[in-house]
C-alpha cells in the first residue's frame, strides 16, 4: 500500500487523555480493522512545530479512535 499524506483539521478541542478526535475530514483515513493494517497520525497545533503520533484503532465517519503512543501527551484545540 502506498504511503499517502492528506492534511486536515480538528473539529474539537481534545485533552492529554481522550482516545477519539473528530477531524474536519476523514479522506484517506482507511477503518485499520477492515485493512489490515497499521496507520498512524500526527497531530499538531497551528503554528507549532512538535506534535504527537498516534496509532488509529478505528474510524466512524469523522471520529477517529486513536492509542496514544507517546508519554508526552499533549492537549490540542480546533484549527
Amino acid at each position: 500500500m502506498a504511503s499517502t499524506i492528506t492534511a486536515t483539521t480538528l473539529s474539537g478541542s481534545i485533552n492529554q487523555t481522550a482516545q477519539v478526535l473528530t477531524v474536519a475530514s476523514a479522506t484517506n483515513l482507511v477503518n485499520p480493522v477492515a485493512g489490515g493494517f497499521r496507520q498512524v497520525i500526527y497531530v499538531i497545533n497551528p503554528d507549532q512545530t512538535v506534535g504527537e503520533l498516534m496509532d488509529v484503532v478505528g474510524l466512524n465517519g469523522t471520529q477517529v479512535q486513536v492509542s496514544r503512543l507517546y508519554l508526552s501527551r499533549q492537549s490540542f484545540y480546533t484549527g
